[in-house]
């Protein structure tokens, strides 16, 4: 079984975080598949704190289907209830978020179950 991989997208284009940048993003997601035979299974972001994230958000949802990329992990528990409906698929990173409760939480009427969240803490696909 092979690991899902995901690349970081730096949107806000910012210093401090690890990510590709959105202008060298096209050109590094082809040579993931095309020189290191790597199988991307999405793409993941954490916009600035200072701007909407849901431009964000959405810029990576078009970029994940310009390149047939199934899954999205955006945000962090500030603003996931922005990413679901603009396409966050996976991975709700729980920064301060291990207080609410672990069974499930609904979020805009969608259920979101314990799995997506340890799958935030410990990593796993």
């Amino acid at each position: 079984r092979r690991p899902k991989l995901y690349v970081q997208i730096n949107t806000g284009e910012e210093p401090q975080k690890a990510g590709v940048a959105p202008k060298e993003a096209d050109d590094f997601l082809k040579r993931c598949h095309t020189e290191w035979s790597l199988e991307i299974s999405g793409l993941m972001c954490i916009p600035p704190e200072n701007e909407p994230s849901a431009l964000h958000f959405a810029f990576l949802k078009k970029l994940a289907a310009q390149h047939e990329l199934k899954d999205l992990s955006m945000g962090m528990s500030a603003d996931f209830e922005k990413a679901i409906p603009l396409g966050a698929t996976s991975a709700v990173r729980p920064d301060g978020l291990l207080d609410y409760s672990l069974r499930s939480m609904s979020i805009a009427g969608i259920s979101v179950p314990n799995f997506v969240i340890a799958q935030a803490i410990i990593g796993i696909g």
